[in-house]
Protein backbone atom coordinates (compact mmCIF):
# COMPACT_ATOMS: atom_id res chain seq x y z
CA UNK A 1 0.00 0.00 0.00
CA UNK A 2 1.18 3.71 -0.69
CA UNK A 3 1.20 5.79 1.96
CA UNK A 4 0.08 9.24 1.01
CA UNK A 5 0.51 13.17 2.13
CA UNK A 6 -1.76 15.65 0.76
CA UNK A 7 0.22 17.25 -1.26
CA UNK A 8 0.83 13.83 -3.09
CA UNK A 9 -0.24 14.00 -6.29
CA UNK A 10 -1.10 10.10 -6.46
CA UNK A 11 -4.07 11.03 -4.71
CA UNK A 12 -5.59 13.85 -6.68
CA UNK A 13 -5.63 11.10 -9.61
CA UNK A 14 -6.99 8.31 -7.77
CA UNK A 15 -9.56 10.53 -6.68
CA UNK A 16 -10.38 12.13 -10.40
CA UNK A 17 -10.31 7.99 -11.36
CA UNK A 18 -13.27 7.13 -9.21
CA UNK A 19 -16.63 6.53 -11.00
CA UNK A 20 -19.01 9.18 -10.60
CA UNK A 21 -21.02 7.35 -7.37
CA UNK A 22 -17.84 7.18 -5.45
CA UNK A 23 -16.30 10.47 -6.12
CA UNK A 24 -17.00 12.61 -3.35
CA UNK A 25 -15.71 15.32 -1.65
CA UNK A 26 -14.91 13.82 1.42
CA UNK A 27 -12.31 11.82 -0.41
CA UNK A 28 -10.22 15.01 -1.96
CA UNK A 29 -7.27 15.61 -0.48
CA UNK A 30 -8.43 19.70 0.34
CA UNK A 31 -10.97 17.73 2.38
CA UNK A 32 -8.19 16.36 4.36
CA UNK A 33 -6.13 18.99 4.39
CA UNK A 34 -8.49 21.52 5.44
CA UNK A 35 -9.52 19.47 8.36
CA UNK A 36 -6.19 18.84 9.13
CA UNK A 37 -5.41 22.00 9.57
CA UNK A 38 -8.31 22.90 12.13
CA UNK A 39 -7.32 19.38 13.84
CA UNK A 40 -3.82 19.95 14.53
CA UNK A 41 -3.08 16.59 12.52
CA UNK A 42 -1.05 15.71 9.18
CA UNK A 43 -3.86 14.87 6.48
CA UNK A 44 -2.30 10.96 5.59
CA UNK A 45 -4.01 8.63 3.54
CA UNK A 46 -3.50 4.67 1.73
CA UNK A 47 -4.01 3.67 -1.55
CA UNK A 48 -4.10 0.24 -3.43
CA UNK A 49 -4.38 -0.47 -6.47
CA UNK A 50 -4.05 -4.02 -7.37
CA UNK A 51 -5.85 -4.40 -10.65
CA UNK A 52 -7.43 -1.72 -13.67
CA UNK A 53 -10.02 -0.14 -12.43
CA UNK A 54 -9.68 -1.40 -8.49
CA UNK A 55 -9.10 1.78 -6.40
CA UNK A 56 -8.72 1.34 -2.11
CA UNK A 57 -8.42 4.81 -0.67
CA UNK A 58 -8.60 5.82 2.41
CA UNK A 59 -7.22 9.16 3.85
CA UNK A 60 -7.44 9.76 7.83
CA UNK A 61 -6.18 11.97 10.16
CA UNK A 62 -2.30 11.34 12.11
CA UNK A 63 -3.25 12.67 15.61
CA UNK A 64 -0.45 12.60 17.79
CA UNK A 65 -1.51 10.96 21.22
CA UNK A 66 -2.54 13.35 24.36
CA UNK A 67 0.15 11.79 26.68
CA UNK A 68 3.66 11.29 26.13
CA UNK A 69 4.67 8.29 24.53
CA UNK A 70 7.57 8.41 21.45
CA UNK A 71 6.60 8.11 18.12
CA UNK A 72 2.58 7.08 18.77
CA UNK A 73 -0.08 8.48 17.35
CA UNK A 74 -3.77 7.51 16.27
CA UNK A 75 -5.92 7.52 12.99
CA UNK A 76 -9.04 9.36 12.66
CA UNK A 77 -11.02 10.53 9.54
CA UNK A 78 -11.74 13.66 8.71
CA UNK A 79 -14.95 15.24 9.92
CA UNK A 80 -17.45 14.13 7.44
CA UNK A 81 -18.65 11.01 5.58
CA UNK A 82 -15.22 9.46 4.80
CA UNK A 83 -13.39 6.23 5.76
CA UNK A 84 -11.88 3.67 4.06
CA UNK A 85 -13.40 3.41 0.05
CA UNK A 86 -13.21 0.78 -2.15
CA UNK A 87 -14.36 1.72 -6.11
CA UNK A 88 -14.60 -1.01 -8.68
CA UNK A 89 -15.18 -4.84 -8.45
CA UNK A 90 -13.78 -6.01 -5.19
CA UNK A 91 -15.16 -9.31 -3.18
CA UNK A 92 -15.88 -9.40 0.20
CA UNK A 93 -12.73 -11.15 0.98
CA UNK A 94 -10.80 -9.20 -1.03
CA UNK A 95 -11.86 -6.11 1.03
CA UNK A 96 -11.52 -7.83 4.38
CA UNK A 97 -8.01 -8.72 3.66
CA UNK A 98 -6.88 -5.23 2.34
CA UNK A 99 -8.55 -4.06 5.45
CA UNK A 100 -6.40 -6.33 7.58
CA UNK A 101 -3.36 -5.43 5.74
CA UNK A 102 -4.30 -1.83 6.52
CA UNK A 103 -4.23 -2.63 10.41
CA UNK A 104 -0.43 -4.31 9.86
CA UNK A 105 0.69 -0.86 7.91
CA UNK A 106 -0.95 1.53 10.09
CA UNK A 107 0.65 -0.07 13.32
CA UNK A 108 3.97 -0.36 11.29
CA UNK A 109 4.43 3.33 11.72
CA UNK A 110 2.73 3.72 15.12
CA UNK A 111 -0.61 3.56 14.85
CA UNK A 112 -2.31 2.42 18.23
CA UNK A 113 -5.92 2.68 17.34
CA UNK A 114 -8.49 3.88 14.42
CA UNK A 115 -11.71 5.89 14.37
CA UNK A 116 -14.00 5.60 11.84
CA UNK A 117 -16.48 7.82 10.80
CA UNK A 118 -18.03 5.75 8.21
CA UNK A 119 -20.09 6.82 4.88
CA UNK A 120 -23.72 5.94 4.99
CA UNK A 121 -23.72 4.75 1.16
CA UNK A 122 -20.21 3.72 0.94
CA UNK A 123 -18.93 1.69 3.67
CA UNK A 124 -20.64 -1.73 4.78
CA UNK A 125 -20.46 -2.04 8.67
CA UNK A 126 -20.56 -5.81 8.49
CA UNK A 127 -17.44 -5.60 6.37
CA UNK A 128 -15.59 -3.62 9.27
CA UNK A 129 -16.75 -5.99 11.55
CA UNK A 130 -14.99 -8.89 9.45
CA UNK A 131 -11.83 -7.02 9.67
CA UNK A 132 -11.65 -6.55 13.04
CA UNK A 133 -13.46 -3.53 13.87
CA UNK A 134 -16.42 -2.51 16.41
CA UNK A 135 -19.17 -1.01 14.65
CA UNK A 136 -21.63 1.11 16.25
CA UNK A 137 -24.62 3.42 15.26
CA UNK A 138 -24.39 7.31 16.25
CA UNK A 139 -27.44 8.90 14.80
CA UNK A 140 -29.68 8.53 11.76
CA UNK A 141 -29.80 10.67 9.14
CA UNK A 142 -32.55 12.81 7.31
CA UNK A 143 -32.21 12.33 3.59
CA UNK A 144 -34.31 14.27 0.92
CA UNK A 145 -35.22 12.25 -2.26
CA UNK A 146 -34.56 14.78 -4.95
CA UNK A 147 -36.09 13.45 -8.68
CA UNK A 148 -39.64 14.31 -7.62
CA UNK A 149 -41.06 17.61 -9.76
CA UNK A 150 -42.00 18.47 -6.46
CA UNK A 151 -39.48 17.74 -3.58
CA UNK A 152 -41.35 19.36 -1.05
CA UNK A 153 -44.35 17.05 -0.88
CA UNK A 154 -42.29 15.10 1.23
CA UNK A 155 -41.53 17.93 3.73
CA UNK A 156 -43.95 18.20 6.53
CA UNK A 157 -46.30 20.34 6.31
CA UNK A 158 -44.80 22.94 9.03
CA UNK A 159 -41.97 23.14 6.56
CA UNK A 160 -43.89 23.53 3.20
CA UNK A 161 -46.25 26.61 5.32
CA UNK A 162 -42.92 28.28 6.15
CA UNK A 163 -41.38 28.38 2.76
CA UNK A 164 -44.29 29.49 1.47
CA UNK A 165 -44.00 32.52 3.98
CA UNK A 166 -40.75 32.62 3.46
CA UNK A 167 -40.71 33.19 -0.57
CA UNK A 168 -44.04 35.44 0.14
CA UNK A 169 -41.72 37.63 2.38
CA UNK A 170 -39.17 38.21 -0.71
CA UNK A 171 -36.36 36.20 0.36
CA UNK A 172 -33.57 35.46 -2.55
CA UNK A 173 -30.62 32.86 -2.26
CA UNK A 174 -27.47 33.09 -4.71
CA UNK A 175 -24.97 30.20 -4.67
CA UNK A 176 -21.29 30.30 -5.21
CA UNK A 177 -17.84 27.95 -5.31
CA UNK A 178 -15.75 31.18 -5.16
CA UNK A 179 -16.68 33.45 -2.72
CA UNK A 180 -15.40 36.74 -2.13
CA UNK A 181 -13.51 37.98 0.97
CA UNK A 182 -16.62 39.54 1.80
CA UNK A 183 -19.09 36.43 1.32
CA UNK A 184 -16.66 34.43 3.58
CA UNK A 185 -16.70 37.06 6.18
CA UNK A 186 -20.65 37.23 6.09
CA UNK A 187 -20.84 33.08 6.20
CA UNK A 188 -18.47 33.18 9.37
CA UNK A 189 -20.57 36.20 10.94
CA UNK A 190 -23.70 34.18 10.84
CA UNK A 191 -22.16 31.08 11.91
CA UNK A 192 -20.48 32.49 14.97
CA UNK A 193 -23.34 34.13 15.84
CA UNK A 194 -25.24 30.72 15.86
CA UNK A 195 -22.50 28.98 17.58
CA UNK A 196 -23.30 31.66 20.67
CA UNK A 197 -27.04 31.40 19.83
CA UNK A 198 -26.83 27.37 20.55
CA UNK A 199 -24.15 27.16 22.69
CA UNK A 200 -21.58 24.92 20.35
CA UNK A 201 -19.04 23.08 22.16
CA UNK A 202 -15.13 24.92 20.76
CA UNK A 203 -14.34 22.69 18.29
CA UNK A 204 -17.15 22.87 16.60
CA UNK A 205 -16.46 26.77 16.48
CA UNK A 206 -14.62 26.98 13.13
CA UNK A 207 -12.58 29.77 11.94
CA UNK A 208 -12.17 31.68 8.67
CA UNK A 209 -9.39 29.40 7.65
CA UNK A 210 -11.47 26.36 7.97
CA UNK A 211 -14.09 28.14 5.93
CA UNK A 212 -12.47 28.91 3.33
CA UNK A 213 -9.95 25.83 2.98
CA UNK A 214 -12.76 23.43 2.91
CA UNK A 215 -14.62 25.68 -0.06
CA UNK A 216 -11.47 24.93 -2.06
CA UNK A 217 -12.82 21.50 -2.27
CA UNK A 218 -14.19 20.91 -5.42
CA UNK A 219 -18.02 20.09 -4.93
CA UNK A 220 -18.31 23.36 -2.13
CA UNK A 221 -20.90 25.23 -2.73
CA UNK A 222 -21.50 28.67 -0.37
CA UNK A 223 -25.49 29.74 -0.51
CA UNK A 224 -26.40 32.77 0.98
CA UNK A 225 -30.25 33.94 1.59
CA UNK A 226 -30.66 37.30 1.39
CA UNK A 227 -33.77 39.70 2.32
CA UNK A 228 -34.56 43.55 1.87
CA UNK A 229 -36.98 43.53 4.85
CA UNK A 230 -35.83 45.49 8.25
CA UNK A 231 -35.18 43.19 10.98
CA UNK A 232 -37.85 42.58 13.75
CA UNK A 233 -36.03 42.07 16.87
CA UNK A 234 -32.88 44.77 16.49
CA UNK A 235 -31.85 48.37 15.67
CA UNK A 236 -32.54 48.57 12.06
CA UNK A 237 -29.43 50.73 12.23
CA UNK A 238 -27.05 47.68 12.44
CA UNK A 239 -28.68 46.77 9.52
CA UNK A 240 -27.78 50.31 7.28
CA UNK A 241 -25.52 49.00 4.62
CA UNK A 242 -26.93 49.27 1.09
CA UNK A 243 -28.12 46.51 -0.68
CA UNK A 244 -29.78 42.90 0.38
CA UNK A 245 -28.93 41.95 3.92
CA UNK A 246 -27.75 38.10 4.66
CA UNK A 247 -29.74 36.35 7.01
CA UNK A 248 -28.84 33.05 6.53
CA UNK A 249 -25.70 30.61 4.88
CA UNK A 250 -24.68 27.09 4.35
CA UNK A 251 -21.90 25.09 2.85
CA UNK A 252 -23.31 22.29 0.53
CA UNK A 253 -21.34 19.63 -0.61
CA UNK A 254 -21.84 18.56 -4.08
CA UNK A 255 -20.91 14.99 -6.08
CA UNK A 256 -22.12 13.65 -8.88
CA UNK A 257 -24.95 11.71 -6.72
CA UNK A 258 -24.95 12.96 -3.74
CA UNK A 259 -25.71 16.27 -1.91
CA UNK A 260 -24.43 17.43 1.89
CA UNK A 261 -25.51 19.81 4.15
CA UNK A 262 -22.53 20.68 5.71
CA UNK A 263 -22.52 24.02 7.97
CA UNK A 264 -25.53 26.28 8.43
CA UNK A 265 -26.73 29.51 10.27
CA UNK A 266 -28.77 32.42 10.47
CA UNK A 267 -29.33 35.34 11.75
CA UNK A 268 -32.01 34.99 14.78
CA UNK A 269 -33.65 38.59 13.99
CA UNK A 270 -35.14 37.67 10.92
CA UNK A 271 -36.74 34.46 12.08
CA UNK A 272 -40.37 35.67 11.65
CA UNK A 273 -39.04 35.38 7.79
CA UNK A 274 -38.69 31.71 8.05
CA UNK A 275 -34.91 31.88 6.55
CA UNK A 276 -34.02 28.54 7.30
CA UNK A 277 -36.56 26.79 5.78
CA UNK A 278 -35.69 28.54 2.97
CA UNK A 279 -32.16 28.00 3.47
CA UNK A 280 -33.26 24.40 3.22
CA UNK A 281 -34.89 24.60 0.27
CA UNK A 282 -31.98 26.66 -1.59
CA UNK A 283 -29.90 24.06 -0.55
CA UNK A 284 -32.34 21.18 -1.62
CA UNK A 285 -32.82 23.37 -5.25
CA UNK A 286 -29.08 23.95 -6.05
CA UNK A 287 -28.67 19.96 -5.83
CA UNK A 288 -31.46 18.98 -7.89
CA UNK A 289 -30.13 21.22 -10.42
CA UNK A 290 -26.28 20.00 -10.14
CA UNK A 291 -27.96 16.26 -11.11
CA UNK A 292 -27.80 14.64 -6.92
CA UNK A 293 -30.18 12.36 -6.51
CA UNK A 294 -30.35 12.78 -2.83
CA UNK A 295 -29.23 15.44 -0.10
CA UNK A 296 -28.23 14.56 3.39
CA UNK A 297 -29.65 17.23 6.20
CA UNK A 298 -27.27 15.16 9.43
CA UNK A 299 -29.12 13.86 12.09
CA UNK A 300 -29.05 14.85 15.81
CA UNK A 301 -26.58 14.93 18.28
CA UNK A 302 -27.45 11.65 19.70
CA UNK A 303 -29.17 8.69 18.35
CA UNK A 304 -32.28 9.62 20.67
CA UNK A 305 -35.43 9.32 18.36
CA UNK A 306 -36.70 12.43 20.67
CA UNK A 307 -32.92 14.35 19.93
CA UNK A 308 -34.59 18.28 18.85
CA UNK A 309 -32.03 18.56 15.85
CA UNK A 310 -33.20 15.50 14.43
CA UNK A 311 -37.18 16.21 14.80
CA UNK A 312 -36.05 19.81 13.14
CA UNK A 313 -34.16 18.40 10.47
CA UNK A 314 -36.97 15.27 9.99
CA UNK A 315 -39.28 18.18 8.64
CA UNK A 316 -37.72 17.89 4.87
CA UNK A 317 -37.47 14.51 4.05
CA UNK A 318 -38.74 11.20 4.13
CA UNK A 319 -35.61 9.17 3.76
CA UNK A 320 -33.92 7.94 6.80
CA UNK A 321 -30.54 6.24 7.68
CA UNK A 322 -28.63 4.84 9.63
CA UNK A 323 -25.43 6.12 10.55
CA UNK A 324 -22.02 4.59 12.15
CA UNK A 325 -18.78 4.87 13.45
CA UNK A 326 -16.06 2.12 13.88
CA UNK A 327 -13.19 2.04 15.70
CA UNK A 328 -9.98 -0.60 16.00
CA UNK A 329 -7.02 -1.26 18.15
CA UNK A 330 -4.30 -1.68 16.60
CA UNK A 331 -1.50 -1.65 19.20
CA UNK A 332 -3.25 -2.90 22.59
CA UNK A 333 -0.59 -1.80 25.07
CA UNK A 334 -0.08 1.87 23.39
CA UNK A 335 -3.91 1.93 23.40
CA UNK A 336 -4.00 1.16 27.20
CA UNK A 337 -1.35 3.00 28.50
CA UNK A 338 -3.44 6.26 27.23
CA UNK A 339 -6.71 5.13 28.66
CA UNK A 340 -4.87 4.45 32.29
CA UNK A 341 -2.79 7.69 32.11
CA UNK A 342 -6.29 9.54 31.05
CA UNK A 343 -8.22 7.64 34.00
CA UNK A 344 -5.69 8.35 36.51
CA UNK A 345 -5.83 12.40 35.17
CA UNK A 346 -9.59 12.06 35.57
CA UNK A 347 -10.92 9.91 38.16
CA UNK A 348 -14.46 11.32 38.36
CA UNK A 349 -15.58 11.34 34.94
CA UNK A 350 -16.58 8.80 32.50
CA UNK A 351 -16.22 8.74 28.36
CA UNK A 352 -17.97 6.92 26.14
CA UNK A 353 -16.38 7.66 23.58
CA UNK A 354 -14.32 4.93 21.59
CA UNK A 355 -10.93 7.08 21.82
CA UNK A 356 -11.53 7.71 25.97
CA UNK A 357 -8.42 9.04 26.62
CA UNK A 358 -9.42 12.33 24.51
CA UNK A 359 -12.85 12.97 25.93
Amino acid sequence: MHLLLADDPAWSAAYDALAPESREPYFHPTWSAASAEWEHAIASGLLHQPAAGKIFLYPFLNHSVPFPSTDQHDIQTPYGYGGPLFAGNWSSAEKIETLIGVAETLRAKGAIAEFVRCHPDLIDPELLTGAGYTTFQVRTNVECELRANDFTQSWHSTARRNLRKAVGSGLTWRATSDPSADDLQTFHRLYLATADRLAMAAHYRFDLAYIRAILATPGARLIIVETTAAPAMRDPAEYDAPGPIPVAAAIVLLSPLRAYYHLGASDFAFQQLRPNDFLYYAMALLARRHGCETIAWGGGTSNDPEDSLLRFKSHFGALRKPVFCAGRVLDREGFDHQLSQWRAANADRDAKMFLKYRA
